[in-house]
């Protein structure tokens, strides 16, 4: 009896190790119940829907690659239903300065960019605001951060 709940125990933990998650859902910047951006509006970013970042509300989200956003109004909510993927944060919405060098950093979600028709969010603390430096070299930085990205979702 001994030998049959360990073969069941360890079929059980074997099945459980074999379920995968994709990558890219993995490795996005959320809380605990999967919140992205920290439950700001991704679509109140674009300068067509204000240009800056607002808080989204509870009762107004949406799902898209294994993300929650909230958004500030309704408008905005169905703005993003019909194209998410042109509204969510690059990089997973992990700091793109930081995603130059391959790593996952925390986020500001009042430090952004809207470049070329994407969302960039930057980390920022009492003596680092990494939006600064990323202005400055933009595209080389943007092409290493894309490259990066891809190896962490590949």
């Amino acid at each position: 009896m001994k030998y049959n709940c360990q073969a069941v125990l360890l079929i059980l933990f074997l099945g459980l190790m074999s379920v995968t998650v994709s990558p890219a859902y993995a490795d996005l910047n959320t809380d605990k119940k999967g919140l992205a951006l920290e439950g700001y509006d991704p679509v109140a970013y674009f300068p067509d829907y204000g240009g800056k970042p607002l808080p989204g509300k509870k009762d107004l989200t949406a799902e898209f690659a294994g993300a929650t956003y909230r958004f500030a109004n309704a408008a905005n909510r169905e703005a993003f239903l019909a194209e998410p993927a042109a509204f969510a944060p690059a990089y997973g919405g992990w700091c793109a300065y930081a995603m130059a060098d391959g790593k996952k950093v925390e986020i500001n979600p009042k430090r952004f960019e809207v470049h070329d028709g994407r969302l960039f969010v930057f980390y920022k603390a009492w003596l680092t605001d990494t939006l600064k430096p990323w202005q400055k070299d933009r595209d080389q930085l943007r092409d290493r951060a894309d490259a990066e990205w891809a190896k962490i979702t590949s």
